[in-house]
């Protein structure tokens, strides 16, 4: 059988992890290989292994995939799948499974528009669900400001944004905060995004600046804190 031939015959698969610096993982697998067998071969690629905190698993459309599914029941008439490699806490959180699991899978997304704002994404070593950006205002390159996101049930909920003086550094210090309105240093942001604005007025909870749980929210929030910073930024709280 031709080299072409035997790839016509197989299933095209690609496998993501934006955080990684690597491309993708590409290859081609009979129908009948399992997942359990492309998630070794690009955990291989992307030079990354489980451990007693970590685990990585692959997603497909946004669903977590069991470990024994074929490829073939995955690809169909296609003759190709797309993965992307997720990295789970399995300890040390206060939340469920499932935000880990959402978060992880759309975590990517952020690392990228954060990436074209000069930005950074970071998360909280010894809580998963907390996250930490990393972000200037458009007009003030030299200011960094730091954002501490924390999340209880995503996508389902707003996180609770708050200003720290670094990457994991003391919350409710105001010259951490930029002047922006609607952004109270140092206590919360009253807009609705945040778990504090959400808290303060009940009215938010439907209508037109009710929570949106599709797509990806947490991209929203951080596309919302990057637009603000860009637009309605008139220097840092003293």
């Amino acid at each position: 059988m031709s080299s072409t031939t035997k790839h016509h015959a197989e299933i095209q698969v690609r496998v993501a992890f934006p955080v990684s610096k690597k491309g993708p993982f590409t290859e081609h697998f009979p129908p009948d290989t399992v997942v359990e067998a492309v998630r070794l071969a690009a955990m291989n690629h992307f030079t990354v292994t489980d451990d007693a905190q970590f685990v990585y698993v692959l997603t497909h459309d946004g669903q977590r995939q069991e470990s024994n599914t074929t490829l073939g029941d995955l690809a169909g008439d296609e003759r190709k799948v797309e993965f992307r490699l997720v990295k789970v806490i399995t300890q040390g959180s206060t939340v469920d499974a499932e935000t880990l699991l959402n978060l992880a899978e759309q975590e990517g997304e952020v690392v990228e528009f954060l990436a074209l704002h000069d930005g950074h994404l970071a998360r909280d070593e010894a809580d998963p669900s907390i996250y930490w950006l990393d972000i200037r205002p458009r007009t003030a390159p030299d200011e960094r400001y730091y954002v501490r996101v924390s999340w209880r049930a995503y996508p389902h909920g707003a996180p609770s944004v708050l200003f720290a003086e670094g990457v994991g550094g003391a919350l409710g210090v105001a010259r951490a905060w930029p002047q922006i309105p609607g952004y109270r240093a140092p206590n919360d942001i009253c807009k609705p995004f945040t778990a504090e604005g959400f808290g303060l007025h009940a009215e938010w909870g439907t209508g037109p600046d009710a929570w949106p749980t599709e797509g990806n929210p947490f991209l929203w929030v951080v596309e919302t804190l990057q637009f603000d910073l860009n637009n309605a930024y008139s220097g840092r709280v003293e």
